[in-house]
């Protein structure tokens, strides 16, 4: 009885140059890597056709400026620096935001709900889908000045 290692033949010989490192595959893989890099190359330039100017004109400010990216925050700083409202002014505007809910009275959070869901009620879009134009855009426009308020008004009894 023989092993396996002793025996060479056709097979051996097939395996070894075709399918493990023969030319066969060397083509195949150089086939490949070139179609692969005039795809990469073809990308690159498409990338490069639609760049923008390396460096932006005189006439045509950067979006990225130093200017442009630190405004909003020289805006809050400018805010914060300037003189905060005192507790007068808080009550000053709670007082004005529940007249704008038709409150009388104890300002707090229950009664403002509750003056909140009555002129929401009342005036909800959803109840004058069918009516003129005219009359839905002043419903509309009151229930924008009822959720500003409330909003507000929300805000400054939580910060109470």
């Amino acid at each position: 009885m023989t092993s396996g290692s002793d025996q060479s033949g056709p097979l051996d010989d097939r395996l070894g140059t075709s399918l493990f490192g023969g030319e066969a595959r060397t083509a195949d893989y150089t086939a490949w890597a070139a179609r692969l890099k005039a795809k990469r190359d073809k990308s690159r330039k498409v990338v490069a056709d639609c760049a923008p100017p390396a460096e932006p004109t005189a006439a045509e400010p950067s979006y990225w400026s130093t200017d442009a990216l630190y405004a909003e925050s020289a805006r809050v700083r400018d805010h914060e620096q300037a003189e905060p409202h005192t507790r007068w002014d808080a009550e000053a505007r709670k007082s004005e935001l529940a007249d704008a809910l038709g409150m009388h009275g104890e300002i707090n959070l229950t009664t403002a709900s509750e003056a909140f869901r009555r002129l929401a009620k009342l005036h909800h879009p959803d109840r004058y889908t069918t009516a003129d134009e005219s009359i839905r855009d002043h419903h509309a426009a009151e229930m924008m000045k009822v959720n500003g308020a409330y909003a507000a008004l929300k805000k400054l009894l939580a910060e109470a």
